[in-house]
């Protein structure tokens, strides 16, 4: 089992907003955003094929304080030949008076019919709601070779967090918005165009404004869907792959003081003056996509949907990561050499954890063959099953977590490589102020 130390220090941080980029919500599959946003809203509710034993999903408890549990769903394709898209629909009970948040902690699709190019890949959660004691979800996955020819299988793996706020200073923002919505309180969503680039990496940052996050010490962004297709509106199409992954860093906190945004962006006065919201808490973060075949140059489209939690009684431990480009890594993932199947599981400690409550989050991960661009028949990286324990009266826990990845053709032959990170939510700090961050 690898097992990783944190030690506790004080940390200043800083950040500097480049550019913004802003799209409406569901939109990260497809290279006619207006369109797919209606297919995915309209699309039929699929039944599952199997899901995790509600018995077994509880991860652990503190009654009258807070309950977390860890599931998945999955679902197949049963239209080859069109665009189809699996909706399916879950949900988990809560104490009435809870408040309640629930975000993607991982993913996995699989071609029925044997290997295939692939045109795009996308899973996310939505339409979330809290309704008389029931949290309610859509979530939707894709993947699709170029005609959508081939069904396919599909799971997703999410986590459930449900608090007292009388007990714990807590909230979320996991909004949607509309895909008609202007207003950037609504916008979970982001997207961006890779395109003219010297490589296939994409990176941007991203921001969120609710009057909801003003004053709060910390906020921490959920992970809540990803998309990734090639070309972009005139240049459609399939490919092999080489190398996916998908880095989301932390959340930084940060107070305008009189100024001004282009109009539009933040709204306008009644007299058609720019304005901003003066002394309002925005949060950004930067988001790192990578998507690309054997080629030095590809363009694609990807997009990120995110949830916010914030309060004083939160934390986040954020291990480094990065994803770059092979040619950029030295070429580590083209030296041909034996390896592992197709499956990996890894079972992995993180330590030291100054929190009463801890939860992980699977914010970066990346997925590649060792020999160059093949098909794809299954690929996908989630945390299978999880777990916190710290004794009572002591100055921190145990985090401890499966996580297994796979990608392979249909032979099952070509070897690949995986790398993840795990954010650290931690609620209740056992020393106030403090923040965690991961030793040398």
């Amino acid at each position: 089992m690898k097992r990783i130390n944190f030690i506790m220090m004080r940390s200043g941080q800083c950040f500097l907003i480049f550019f913004i980029y802003y799209v409406t919500a569901h939109c990260s599959f497809s290279i006619t955003p207006g369109s797919i946003c209606d297919r995915i809203e309209n699309a039929p509710i699929k039944e599952l094929t199997s899901s995790s034993d509600p018995n077994e999903e509880k991860v652990y408890e503190d009654p009258g304080t807070i309950v977390v549990y860890h599931g998945f769903g999955c679902a197949q394709s049963d239209k080859p030949g069109t665009e189809d898209f699996i909706k399916v629909a879950q949900s988990k009970e809560v104490a009435r008076y809870a408040q309640a948040a629930v975000f993607l902690n991982g993913w996995n699709s699989k071609y029925l019919n044997g290997d295939k190019n692939l045109a795009g890949l996308a899973t996310m959660i939505r339409n979330i709601r809290l309704e008389s004691g029931t949290l309610k979800w859509e979530a939707v996955g894709v993947f699709s070779d170029d005609s959508f020819e081939n069904p396919y299988g599909w799971c997703y793996f999410y986590t459930v967090i449900a608090w007292n706020p009388a007990r714990i200073d807590l909230l979320v923002d996991q909004k949607d918005g509309g895909c008609d919505t202007h207003d950037p309180a609504e916008a979970n969503f982001f997207f961006a165009k890779n395109e003219g680039t010297t490589t296939a990496l994409s990176t941007y940052p991203t921001i969120i404004q609710n009057i909801g996050l003003i004053g709060k010490k910390t906020v921490a962004i959920a992970p809540r869907g990803f998309g990734f297709t090639w070309g972009h509106d005139d240049t459609p199409g399939d490919h092999n792959l080489l190398q996916i992954g998908y880095h989301m860093e932390h959340a930084e906190i940060f107070n305008e003081k009189g100024k001004r945004y282009q109009k539009g962006l933040r709204g306008t006065t009644t007299s058609g003056e720019d304005f901003s919201f003066v002394d309002k808490g925005y949060v950004s973060w930067e988001a790192h996509a990578i998507f690309k075949d054997d080629d030095g140059r590809r363009n694609y489209q990807f997009g990120e949907m995110v949830s916010a939690l914030a309060g004083d009684d939160l934390g986040v431990i954020q291990p480094p990561f990065s994803v770059l480009p092979i040619e950029d890594e030295g070429g580590i993932l083209t030296t041909c050499v034996s390896g592992p199947g197709p499956l990996k599981t890894e079972e992995l400690e993180i330590d030291n954890i100054p929190y009463e409550y801890a939860v992980p989050m699977l914010t970066g991960w990346e997925l590649g063959y060792h020999c160059g661009d093949n098909n794809v028949e299954e690929i996908g990286m989630w945390i299978d099953k999880w777990s916190y324990q710290k004794d009572p009266g002591t100055a921190a826990g145990k985090l401890r977590y499966t996580l297994s990845s796979f990608l392979r053709d249909d032979d099952g032959k070509p070897y690949f490589d995986s790398r993840h990170k795990v954010t650290v939510l931690g609620l209740k700090p056992v020393v106030a102020g403090v923040k965690p961050i991961q030793s040398d």
